[in-house]
Parts: C-alpha cells; sequence; structure tokens
C-alpha cells in the first residue's frame, strides 16, 4: 500500500512538473538519454544469422541508417536501384558497419550480393 502512495506522489509531482522548462534533477536527463538511445536503436540494422533484422524500418528522411555485421561471413548492402545517396557497400566483416543518410522519400530494397536471399528494405517518409 505504500508503494502505491508513492507511485501516486511520484505521478502527480511529475504533472506540476511538466512546465518547468529546466529539470531540476538528473531524472529527466536520463530519461531523456534513454529515449535519444531508443530512437537511435532504431535506426540500426544487425546482419546475423545470414539475415537483415529488422527486415524493414521506416525512417523520416534525413535519417541515419547503419547496418553491423554480426556474422562470420561478411555480409554487403546491395541496393536494388542505386542511387547517388544509397550505393552498394564493401563486404563486411564481423563487427563492421556501414552507414547511409536518406534524404529523399521512398523506398528502397537491397540485398547481401555473396547471399541474394537475404533481402530487406527502408522506407523513408517525410
Amino acid at each position: 500500500m505504500a508503494l502505491v502512495l508513492v507511485l501516486l506522489i511520484v505521478a502527480n509531482n511529475s504533472r506540476k512538473n511538466d512546465t518547468v522548462s529546466a529539470p531540476e534533477n538528473n531524472s529527466t536527463n536520463v530519461a531523456t538519454q534513454t529515449q535519444d538511445s531508443d530512437t537511435a536503436n532504431q535506426n540500426q540494422i544487425a546482419i546475423e544469422n545470414y539475415a537483415y533484422s529488422p527486415k524493414k524500418i521506416t525512417i523520416k528522411k534525413g535519417t541515419q541508417v547503419t547496418w553491423t555485421n554480426k556474422d562470420n561471413a561478411k555480409h554487403d548492402i546491395t541496393p536494388d536501384n542505386q542511387t547517388d545517396e544509397f550505393k552498394a557497400s564493401r563486404l563486411l566483416g564481423k563487427g563492421e558497419s556501414y552507414s547511409v543518410t536518406f534524404n529523399t522519400v521512398g523506398t528502397y530494397t537491397y540485398y547481401c550480393s555473396p547471399h541474394t536471399y537475404m533481402k530487406a528494405e527502408v522506407v523513408v517518409i517525410e
């Protein structure tokens, strides 16, 4: 019961602090850092178990996407339709990454050239 009371007090206090422009303690900063980190993780694509994960992501225009190879085998990112902005990567060894900033709205499909069954896509929105 004491826990419920503490939670109600904390919830009530956080509502009062919504109008404060600067945080009074570090708990708000920690939450913001975690949120920013989560957003960054949404733009990460792991290459593992001979697959891209996630297979499809939707991002806003101007967002950078980073692929990281977690397999022992070498993989790459080869666009079905290469553009000035989205070009094929070199073969990536384990632990290596490749990044692209998508500035044009559209759907970008890609595959791994040594393992053509590995396919995925990036959808870029406004």
